[in-house]
């Protein structure tokens, strides 16, 4: 048995290829409900922040999972640097929506921080120094630093935010997929957010954004995917982008 995050699966990502190449992807939940998912083509370069918009139900958290690993997918292609999905876990790291953590778990922020470094140490290892000082400064960025030792019961929802990214920075992932981080935060933790987001582009780091949140979508991203029923509507870049499009989406 192999089990995941033992360090079997790293493998090197193809020089020069895109951060998500997709062709005939389609997901199925259920045959009687049609597709969850149907995106003909659709390429991510490296080192850009991409916005995923459009209604509830779009399909936005399926496609961000898939591109996890997490959801399997029932026909087409997906490559993530030139590998195929799982082909090495530390080279993607996703942040679910807040409503998807059981937040009463009984672990302190510390340690929920510290799983995203499992990826690199598997289950069976200690934490080294490395992942110590990498954890401890990640917090402190954050500015979680006075609540490491709480509970992640006893967060604000803007904490729990930040906790989520930062168990996602500390993964050192080239890839982050990101599901509605702005969702009912505060002024200050959404701006902590894009900077991060900045910070983690300028080191090459690719970034795929689920959000509603279209106010600064053309400052914020440098590609908008547009997705309605499952479907890639359209891909352009930010400052091709106008807002006829945004409400068209919504309609």
């Amino acid at each position: 048995m192999i089990l995941h995050y033992s360090g079997r699966h790293h493998v090197d990502s193809v020089p020069g290829s895109d951060a998500v190449t997709i062709r005939n992807l389609r997901v199925v939940y259920d045959a009687s409900q049609g597709d969850a998912l149907n995106c003909t083509t659709l390429d991510i370069p490296a080192g850009i922040r991409a916005a995923l918009i459009g209604p509830n139900g779009a399909g936005k958290s399926t496609l961000l999972k898939t591109l996890a690993g997490l959801q399997p997918y029932n026909a087409g292609t997906v490559s993530i640097y030139g590998r195929p999905v799982r082909a090495c876990h530390h080279r993607v790291a996703y942040l679910p929506q807040r409503g998807e953590i059981d937040w009463r778990f009984p672990i302190t922020v510390r340690r929920f921080v510290m799983t995203g470094r499992y990826v690199h140490l598997g289950w069976f290892t200690n934490p080294q120094r490395y992942d110590d000082t990498l954890v401890e400064q990640t917090l402190h960025r954050l500015g979680l630093g006075a609540v490491a030792d709480r509970r992640i019961s006893d967060l604000s929802g803007g904490q729990q935010q930040r906790a989520l990214l930062a168990r996602a920075i500390v993964q050192e992932a080239e890839l982050l997929l990101l599901d509605e981080p702005f969702n009912n935060v505060d002024p200050e933790t959404r701006l902590l957010i894009c900077t991060i987001l900045d910070e983690l582009q300028q080191l090459g780091r690719t970034a795929i954004v689920a959000t509603h949140d279209l106010s600064r979508i053309r400052q914020e991203f440098d590609l908008i995917i547009s997705l309605r029923a499952g479907a890639v509507v359209s891909q352009q870049a930010a400052e091709l982008y106008q807002q006829a499009v945004v409400e068209e989406s919504y309609e």
